[in-house]
This record gives C-alpha cells, structure tokens and sequence, in this order.
C-alpha cells in the first residue's frame, strides 16, 4: 500500500504535463464571445483522466519490465497491455476527434 500513493502522484503529474499542451493551445485559439467562449473543461477532464489512468496501468508493466519479474505472470502482463492498448486508443481517437474545432479553432463543429 505504501507505494499506491507515489504511483498516483506520478500518473497526475505526468497526465498534466501531457495535457498541458492541448490546454493551452485551446486557451490561446478560443474566441472572447460566440459558441467557444467557454473553456471546455469537461473535454479536459476527460484528457486528463484518461491520460492517469494509461500511465497508472502503465507504471507497474514499466517496473515488472525492469526486475525481469513480466515472465512469470504473463497472461496478467498481456491483459494489462490490452487495457493499456485499448485506452491508448481512445485517448487518441478523442485527441483527433477534437482536433480540428477545439484545438486548432474551427468554427462550425
């Protein structure tokens, strides 16, 4: 339980460095008044927390790698990596998804 904490910390410090960028780009090309005045911060959230939980799954197959202790508990090392995979996936569809009216200031989306 002690290194719980730690892992989490990680995964929140790490999610908002990766997010950051997209934040700030949508702050920079928002306009002041019309549809996109307002800050999505549910989209954000999203990012954010799919983006803590890809690296919360993705510490403990990290250091399972590193001690060489992955080739004991295979069938748990490929069902993390499909989650893994899976959230991955999502996390870039939304990233594309979103590409076009939030990020870059489309207007018509």
């Amino acid at each position: 339980m002690t290194h719980f904490v730690p892992k989490i910390v990680t995964a929140v410090f790490l999610s908002l460095l990766i997010n950051a960028p997209f934040a700030i780009g949508e702050f920079l090309t928002r306009e002041i008044t019309g549809p996109r005045a307002y800050f999505p911060f549910k989209l954000m959230v999203g990012l954010w927390l799919h983006m803590a939980l890809l690296v919360f799954l993705l510490i403990p197959i990290i250091q399972t790698s590193r001690d060489g202790s992955a080739s004991k508990k295979p069938i748990l090392l490929s069902i993390r990596l499909l989650i893994l995979g899976i959230l991955a996936w999502a996390w870039i569809t939304l990233i594309i998804d979103q590409w076009p009216c939030f990020f870059l200031g489309g207007s018509g989306c």
